[in-house]
Protein backbone atom coordinates (compact mmCIF):
# COMPACT_ATOMS: atom_id res chain seq x y z
CA UNK A 1 0.00 0.00 0.00
CA UNK A 2 2.79 2.44 0.92
CA UNK A 3 4.59 1.69 -2.34
CA UNK A 4 1.47 2.60 -4.32
CA UNK A 5 1.18 5.93 -2.51
CA UNK A 6 4.85 6.74 -3.11
CA UNK A 7 4.54 5.87 -6.81
CA UNK A 8 1.39 8.00 -7.12
CA UNK A 9 3.02 10.99 -5.42
CA UNK A 10 6.16 10.72 -7.57
CA UNK A 11 4.07 10.54 -10.76
CA UNK A 12 2.05 13.60 -9.78
CA UNK A 13 5.18 15.52 -8.82
CA UNK A 14 6.96 14.71 -12.08
CA UNK A 15 3.97 15.72 -14.20
CA UNK A 16 3.66 19.15 -12.57
CA UNK A 17 7.38 19.89 -12.41
CA UNK A 18 7.91 20.27 -16.17
CA UNK A 19 8.15 23.82 -17.53
CA UNK A 20 5.61 23.97 -20.34
CA UNK A 21 6.05 26.67 -22.97
CA UNK A 22 3.00 28.78 -23.83
CA UNK A 23 2.53 31.56 -26.38
CA UNK A 24 0.24 34.49 -25.67
CA UNK A 25 -0.70 35.59 -29.20
CA UNK A 26 -2.58 38.62 -30.50
CA UNK A 27 -3.50 38.98 -34.18
CA UNK A 28 -5.06 42.27 -35.35
CA UNK A 29 -6.12 42.88 -38.95
CA UNK A 30 -6.88 46.51 -39.84
CA UNK A 31 -8.61 47.42 -43.12
CA UNK A 32 -9.17 50.78 -44.79
CA UNK A 33 -5.93 52.32 -43.48
CA UNK A 34 -5.47 54.72 -46.44
CA UNK A 35 -9.11 55.81 -46.49
CA UNK A 36 -9.22 57.03 -42.90
CA UNK A 37 -11.80 54.38 -42.00
CA UNK A 38 -10.35 51.54 -39.97
CA UNK A 39 -12.13 48.21 -39.55
CA UNK A 40 -10.42 45.94 -37.02
CA UNK A 41 -10.61 42.19 -36.70
CA UNK A 42 -8.93 40.81 -33.58
CA UNK A 43 -8.05 37.29 -32.50
CA UNK A 44 -6.29 36.40 -29.24
CA UNK A 45 -5.04 33.02 -28.12
CA UNK A 46 -3.04 31.41 -25.31
CA UNK A 47 -1.63 28.07 -26.53
CA UNK A 48 0.81 25.46 -25.29
CA UNK A 49 3.67 24.65 -27.66
CA UNK A 50 4.78 21.02 -27.83
CA UNK A 51 7.98 20.10 -29.64
CA UNK A 52 8.08 20.98 -33.33
CA UNK A 53 4.30 21.26 -33.59
CA UNK A 54 2.81 24.42 -35.16
CA UNK A 55 0.04 26.51 -33.63
CA UNK A 56 -2.37 27.66 -36.34
CA UNK A 57 -4.69 30.64 -35.86
CA UNK A 58 -7.22 31.46 -38.57
CA UNK A 59 -9.42 34.54 -38.64
CA UNK A 60 -12.92 34.54 -40.16
CA UNK A 61 -11.67 36.72 -43.03
CA UNK A 62 -9.11 34.05 -44.02
CA UNK A 63 -5.91 35.50 -42.51
CA UNK A 64 -3.90 32.57 -41.16
CA UNK A 65 -0.91 32.58 -38.79
CA UNK A 66 1.25 29.49 -38.17
CA UNK A 67 3.74 29.56 -35.28
CA UNK A 68 6.23 27.20 -33.73
CA UNK A 69 8.54 27.84 -30.79
CA UNK A 70 11.39 25.98 -29.10
CA UNK A 71 13.83 26.66 -26.30
CA UNK A 72 17.30 27.71 -27.44
CA UNK A 73 19.65 25.22 -25.78
CA UNK A 74 22.16 26.93 -23.49
CA UNK A 75 24.93 24.59 -22.34
CA UNK A 76 25.70 26.73 -19.27
CA UNK A 77 22.20 26.65 -17.77
CA UNK A 78 20.44 23.74 -16.10
CA UNK A 79 16.75 23.56 -16.96
CA UNK A 80 14.84 25.38 -19.68
CA UNK A 81 16.50 28.34 -21.35
CA UNK A 82 14.99 31.83 -21.12
CA UNK A 83 15.59 32.30 -24.85
CA UNK A 84 12.97 31.13 -27.35
CA UNK A 85 13.37 30.59 -31.11
CA UNK A 86 10.14 31.14 -33.06
CA UNK A 87 9.13 30.56 -36.67
CA UNK A 88 6.09 32.32 -38.11
CA UNK A 89 4.24 32.18 -41.41
CA UNK A 90 1.41 34.54 -42.35
CA UNK A 91 -1.05 33.82 -45.17
CA UNK A 92 -3.73 36.08 -46.64
CA UNK A 93 -7.30 34.95 -47.35
CA UNK A 94 -6.26 33.45 -50.71
CA UNK A 95 -3.42 31.40 -49.19
CA UNK A 96 -0.64 33.68 -50.45
CA UNK A 97 2.37 33.98 -48.15
CA UNK A 98 2.87 37.49 -46.74
CA UNK A 99 6.31 38.91 -46.01
CA UNK A 100 7.36 39.12 -42.36
CA UNK A 101 10.42 40.82 -40.86
CA UNK A 102 13.50 38.63 -40.43
CA UNK A 103 11.89 36.10 -42.83
CA UNK A 104 9.61 34.94 -40.02
CA UNK A 105 12.44 33.73 -37.72
CA UNK A 106 12.64 35.40 -34.30
CA UNK A 107 14.52 35.04 -31.03
CA UNK A 108 12.69 36.31 -27.94
CA UNK A 109 13.30 36.13 -24.19
CA UNK A 110 10.65 34.60 -21.93
CA UNK A 111 8.15 37.23 -20.80
CA UNK A 112 9.22 39.74 -23.48
CA UNK A 113 6.69 40.87 -26.03
CA UNK A 114 7.58 40.56 -29.73
CA UNK A 115 5.56 42.82 -32.04
CA UNK A 116 5.78 42.72 -35.82
CA UNK A 117 3.50 43.59 -38.71
CA UNK A 118 2.85 43.11 -42.41
CA UNK A 119 1.50 45.90 -44.62
CA UNK A 120 1.84 43.99 -47.88
CA UNK A 121 -1.92 44.00 -48.59
CA UNK A 122 -3.33 47.22 -50.08
CA UNK A 123 -4.99 49.50 -47.47
CA UNK A 124 -4.46 46.81 -44.81
CA UNK A 125 -2.18 46.21 -41.84
CA UNK A 126 -1.74 42.98 -39.90
CA UNK A 127 -0.17 43.31 -36.44
CA UNK A 128 1.08 40.29 -34.51
CA UNK A 129 2.00 40.31 -30.83
CA UNK A 130 3.61 37.25 -29.20
CA UNK A 131 4.74 36.78 -25.60
CA UNK A 132 6.33 33.43 -24.65
CA UNK A 133 5.65 32.27 -21.08
CA UNK A 134 6.25 29.15 -19.01
CA UNK A 135 3.72 27.57 -16.64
Amino acid sequence: MNKKIIVLISLLYSSISFANLYLNIGLVHKRGIDKGLVLKYELYSFDEVRGKEFIVLKMKNGIKLSLSANYVIDQGIYGPSDTIFMEAELLDGNGNKLTLPEEGHFIVKLGEQKVFSSDELTDQLIEITITPEIH
